[in-house]
């Protein structure tokens, strides 16, 4: 991923290509559904964590995520945020 020109600039993934729909639903889908892709892959998280990570909203990144969710993160999305994903994902479709 190229680094944003400044904070209020959108990061773009490397090559400037546009993400795979897959790769999209991928990451968005580990970022809001951690607890339960956690536990389908048998890793209970601590109530300590699942509330951490609840309470960071649109700002999630895959760095927030256990080992076993970032492994399946999709690359081109590493260190992006959630709302970053989502902005990336809806210019996709137009």
């Amino acid at each position: 991923m190229r680094p944003p020109d400044s904070w209020t600039e959108q990061p773009v993934p490397i090559g400037g290509r546009r993400p795979s729909a897959t790769a999209c639903r991928t990451a968005i889908k580990l970022l809001t559904q951690f607890e339960s892709q956690a536990q389908g892959q048998g890793v209970t998280l601590p109530p300590a964590r699942v509330a951490r990570l609840r309470s960071l909203g649109g700002a999630i990144t895959s760095y927030d995520l256990p080992a076993t969710l970032r492994a399946q993160f999709p690359g081109e999305f590493v260190g992006m945020t959630l709302a970053q994903i989502r902005h990336v994902c809806r210019r996709r479709r137009r």
